[in-house]
């Protein structure tokens, strides 16, 4: 399963270079996961947070990976689980044609 995962800075009461080295492990630990075929592509905001996808066999599993990442507590994310654009427009088309063909013929 695919999943886009948008990760918004959050203020936090730390010293700045405690934070320093927490985004310098979260970099390292976002390279590891795009080499390893974890992350498909990650990407910075400019002016912070990012995003990317990650690829996941259950929400258990991607809840994991958040909460295992080094930035966990510098950030608040957003997550979404993906589909197939052929199937979820599919699945939308067949509606919209179903709910035409109930409409009353005026």
């Amino acid at each position: 399963m695919k999943f886009l995962v948008i990760v918004t800075p959050r203020e936090v009461p730390m010293p700045p270079g405690m934070i320093a080295d927490l985004l310098s492990a979260q970099r390292d630990w976002l390279n590891e996961k795009v080499n390893d075929g974890t992350l498909d592509c990650a990407y910075g905001f400019v002016g912070g947070g990012g995003c990317g996808i990650a690829n996941a066999d259950s929400h258990e599993e991607m809840h994991a990976l958040i909460v295992g990442s080094p930035g966990f507590v510098l950030s608040d994310s957003e997550i979404r689980p993906l589909g197939d654009l052929n199937e979820t427009i599919g699945a939308g088309v067949e509606a919209l044609r179903r709910a035409a063909g109930m409409m009353p013929s005026g």
